[in-house]
């Protein structure tokens, strides 16, 4: 037990001696909270779980018939048992800090609420009925693996737990899954399909970082000056003492 929290203290300090990973400890946190709140008032029985789900979670007749714009906010960070939970925050933590330590915290942000709402657009209309919800961090998820695959494809990861793999074939695979099960009938091919919206939108906002770069590069006025390395100067001293 020491050695595995030992491994996960290094594992956490390399993230934040990398600089990165405020934004997505808060995101793991604040899931974290959330679930245990709604988990309390279920066992109490002070409020169902389906019933807090149905009004945080994501629905045609929320937006459209009760005018609950807070479910565009509250629908990422819900997730519906603890097993959804706890992949989409283990994933979250070792895949988010370092795509925000590359982006910069505001590019990060920007980057998973763009990701958020292209899922949640992309669910709302393939949505067959306006009662259905949909919840869950999956699709910005999916965003961060498309981005890992493009910013460290050489970077291995072990699909399931028992598959290595570099990241960029990772990331292929697992969209290959993804749109297998998208297109196979199925209570559960909406959310796949959800989150396949969030990888096209992960996917989109890194081409337009990459293209701002390209045509736009390093300013001249903020270029750090070229430092030429100093030689030092080879002295001949003519008065040493020479063997005859």
């Amino acid at each position: 037990m020491n050695s595995f929290n030992s491994f996960l203290n290094k594992l956490a300090g390399g993230f934040e001696r990398n600089g990165g990973g405020r934004v997505s400890m808060a995101i793991v946190w604040g899931c974290s909270a959330l679930f245990a709140t709604l988990s309390v008032l279920h066992w109490v029985g002070l409020m169902s779980w389906d019933y807090s789900i149905s009004i945080l979670g994501l629905s045609r007749s929320g937006v459209f018939e009760h005018w609950w714009a807070f479910e565009f906010v509250t629908s990422p960070f819900v997730h519906g048992n603890l097993t959804h939970f706890a992949f989409n925050m283990l994933s979250l933590w070792m895949l988010g800090p370092p795509i925000e330590r590359v982006l910069g915290r505001t590019r990060y942000i920007l980057f998973s609420s763009l990701c958020a709402v292209a899922a949640q657009v992309g669910f709302l209309c393939l949505s067959g009925s306006p009662y259905q919800v949909g919840f869950g961090y999956s699709g910005v998820i999916f965003g961060i693996l498309v981005a890992q695959a493009a910013y460290f494809p050489e970077q291995r990861v072990f699909i399931f737990a028992l598959f290595p793999l570099k990241m960029r074939s990772a990331a292929l695979v697992l969209g290959c899954i993804e749109v297998y099960l998208t297109l196979s009938a199925g209570s559960g091919r909406l959310s796949h399909a959800a989150h396949m919206f969030g990888a096209l939108a992960g996917l989109a906002f890194i081409w337009v970082i990459r293209f701002q770069n390209k045509c736009h590069p390093f300013p001249d006025s903020v270029k750090p000056p070229l430092v030429k390395p100093r030689v030092r100067p080879r002295i001949v001293r003519n008065d040493m003492p020479r063997e005859i």
